[in-house]
């Protein structure tokens, strides 16, 4: 399969095949149909975060089709379209236990600990995989399990209600979803944005 693999901190992504993934019982293989590209992999490709290993295959917002699945993968069917929780939680940790999976100490990360969605397949654990709607465009469905899903939880930590007012610092791709979010969902009587840049504030308004 092709794939774009990182072999050296600092230096661009090399295009490279490489063979397909091999599934276990409980996992399953997706053929990509979207991958975001995050700031994480700006910072993984820069040195500025380490990675897991090199070289290694980054992306971690993914969206796809799934094109295997293991003997144990009930829950799911191949051609299920598809989007992927990124983390790899234990499930016994205290952490875990407690539904704090995201605090887990023996997390791996797909497209940092574990090649990622920067290729034609991937291979996910299915207890990570999340069915998307047949409405929901791949290209969409790739970033709800990082950008969307970090904004919303940021929101939801904040205790925001119906009728406030919120105050949003930075119009990135978090900051983008967290305004859409606080209108919609929230239903935040005013949002605040503050940047620096003029063509993030353009996307606020």
């Amino acid at each position: 399969m092709k794939t774009a693999r990182l072999h050296k901190t600092g230096e661009g992504l090399k295009i490279e095949q490489v063979p397909i993934p091999e599934i276990k019982a409980r996992e399953v293989l997706v053929e990509v149909k979207a991958s975001g590209i995050c700031g994480s992999d700006l910072h993984y490709r820069n040195g500025i975060s380490p990675v897991g290993k090199l070289p290694i295959i980054l992306g971690h917002e993914i969206s796809g089709v799934i094109a295997e699945k293991g003997g144990e993968v009930k829950h799911l069917n191949v051609g299920d379209r598809v989007c992927v929780h990124y983390l790899i939680s234990c499930g016994n940790c205290l952490f875990c236990r407690r539904g704090l999976e995201n605090l887990c100490q023996k997390a791996l990360m797909i497209g940092k600990h574990l090649d990622g969605g920067f290729a034609q397949y991937v291979k996910v654990p299915a207890a990570n995989i999340i069915k998307l709607p047949s409405n929901v465009p791949f290209e969409q469905g790739a970033i709800i399990g990082c950008a969307v899903s970090t904004a919303f939880h940021a929101l939801r930590r904040s205790r925001l209600r119906e009728g406030e007012s919120v105050l949003i610092y930075g119009v990135g791709g978090i900051g983008a979803h967290a305004i859409q979010l606080a209108a919609r969902i929230y239903g935040a009587s005013s949002i605040i944005a503050v940047d620096v840049a003029e063509d993030r504030l353009k996307i606020a308004r």
